[in-house]
């Protein structure tokens, strides 16, 4: 882990598609889906949470 500025440019360049792919970052972002429909909450490793204005 880094400062704070590290933790703010690393956010910067994943929001903007720089620091990964614009799919890759869908994929991290997106709950994965058990066979029964249920959600896990997590996408690639990332906990996926959705805010009371649908924000994720």
């Amino acid at each position: 882990m880094g400062t704070v500025e590290d933790l703010a440019r690393d956010a910067i360049a994943l929001d903007t598609g720089k620091l990964l792919k614009p799919t890759t970052t869908a994929q991290v972002v997106t709950p994965f889906t058990l066979p029964n429909g249920a959600s896990t909450g997590y996408g690639l490793g990332w906990r996926v949470e959705t805010d009371k204005d649908g924000r994720q």
